[in-house]
């Protein structure tokens, strides 16, 4: 944030740099059991919806079942 003061002796100027974590444990904690956090090298990390393949006919037959 920036700000800028005038007076009769000049102007001024601050500039504010708050920062904080990217995503706080109690925000992970409270994400759907249905949205996973991505991560990938090179790229942003992203809240994106879990595929549950073994539950979705559009993947029947991709994967072997567990022995």
């Amino acid at each position: 944030m920036k700000s800028s003061t005038l007076s009769d002796t000049g102007t001024s100027s601050a500039e504010h740099i708050a920062a904080r974590d990217l995503i706080k444990a109690d925000e992970i904690l409270r994400l759907s059991a249905k949205k996973m956090i991505l991560l990938r090298q090179g790229h942003s990390p992203a809240v994106v919806s879990k595929i549950r393949y073994f539950e979705d006919k559009e993947f029947a037959g991709l994967f072997a079942p567990a022995p």
